[in-house]
Formats: C-alpha cells, structure tokens, sequence
C-alpha cells in the first residue's frame, strides 16, 4: 500500500497480500530481530532472494498463500536441479585420447606436436612461418586441453 504522494511516497508491506517468496516465508526466520537463526543474517529488507541460495530454506507451513508459494519453491527447485544435470566439464574420453607426440592443429597457432602433457596442460610445439621464403621458427605454448576442446580450439591433425 502506498500513501502520502503530495511530497514523498512511502511503501508499506503487508506480508499477509505477499505472494512471491521472501526469506520471511522461512520456517527459521526470527520475525523479532528479521534474522535467521540457521545462519547469521541480518535480514531488514526484503527482496534480495538470498532464501534461493540457502541450503536451511523450509517454507513455513503457517504462511498466506501457501499453495501459491509451494508451487513456485518446486519449479525453482527444478530449475536448479536441471542446471545442475548439465555437465560443465568435458569427459575424461576426450582429454585422454591426446597423447604426447600426437599432431594437433590449433585454429590460432596452425599445426603442432604435443610434446608433453600433465593432467590436462599440454606443451604443444607450434611450427611459425613460411617454408616457402624460408623463415621458420618452433614455438612452443602450454594449453589447457580441456579449455580449448570444449571451445573447439584444436583438433587433431
């Protein structure tokens, strides 16, 4: 409810017409001091959506619109569940099929011979210039194999 638009204007929450899910909706959330008593927090304001990080959240039972607020704490439960499904890192098949002495080419460095490799770095020894005017020259750079499979950086030769 807002009040008072001649010189200011002055929000006032009503938890009770709430329907979005606040800290406030937690089964451990101390309305005398607005803290939390599972971590030490300090929660004054409303808002910030830090009840979506906390691994203590229970929704009260005793909250308004409790159907409402179920409903929306399992499809953020979801949500979070099929992001963490997706695998960020690439499988081990794919890093251990790189071997020292094997011929790589690097969309940046061109063609290369890996000539060592520790867990997933690799020293790769890059040929420079043209054979043609005669100015060649070996240059060697650490990779990470790992980064530059899942970019699509190198391939093998």
């Amino acid at each position: 409810m807002a009040w008072g638009y001649e010189s200011s204007f002055t929000i006032e929450h009503i938890d009770g017409l709430k329907r979005k899910i606040s800290c406030k909706d937690c089964k451990y959330y101390m309305s005398d001091d607005k803290s939390c008593s599972k971590r030490p927090l300090y929660l004054p304001e409303d808002g910030y959506n830090s009840w979506k990080g906390c691994k203590f959240f229970e929704l009260d039972e005793n909250v308004t619109h409790i159907d409402e607020k179920k409903a929306q704490l399992l499809r953020i439960k979801n949500s979070k569940s099929i992001k963490n499904d997706k695998p960020d890192k690439l499988k081990p098949a794919a890093i251990i099929g790189y071997r020292v002495g094997d011929k790589i080419k690097h969309i940046k460095f061109g063609e290369g011979e890996i000539i060592a490799k520790r867990n997933n770095m690799v020293t790769v020894k890059f040929t420079v210039g043209h054979k043609k005017k005669r100015y060649v020259r070996t240059e060697e750079k650490t990779l990470d194999l790992g980064i530059c499979l899942k970019n699509g950086l190198i391939s093998k030769a």
